[in-house]
């Protein structure tokens, strides 16, 4: 049984991953940019009717800008590991090294993530 990597097959793997991942990069950014638009204009109604429950909801609404930043800088990371992947299948390792490589990393990239 052959078990030679087939660098097409995985290289076109990872580059459906990766433009999936764009597209979630694209909402997530969409998202960073319309939280503190929304955020500053409930600061400025929240001001405007003196409202302290506004006020505090107004700064839970900032905070919440952490998880686009962090789900964004994650994707990122994640398509630098995808594109790691096909380099630890060419010819400088023999077959089952290279698939035994690859699984050990997809196994450390499901921790990590």
């Amino acid at each position: 049984m052959n078990h030679t990597p087939n660098l097409d097959k995985i290289n076109e793997i990872i580059k459906s991953a990766i433009e999936r991942n764009k597209i979630y990069e694209s909402v997530v950014i969409i998202l960073l940019v319309i939280i503190p638009i929304a955020g500053i204009i409930l600061c400025v109604w929240a001001f405007k009717t003196d409202s302290t429950t506004l006020k505090a909801f107004t700064v839970v609404m900032q905070t919440a800008v952490y998880w686009p930043i962090n789900t964004l800088l994650k994707l990122r990371r994640l398509n630098v590991y995808l594109q790691i992947i096909p380099t630890l299948a060419i010819e400088g390792l023999p077959s089952a090294e290279a698939i035994y490589e690859i699984r050990d990393f997809i196994k450390t990239l499901k921790e990590r993530w």
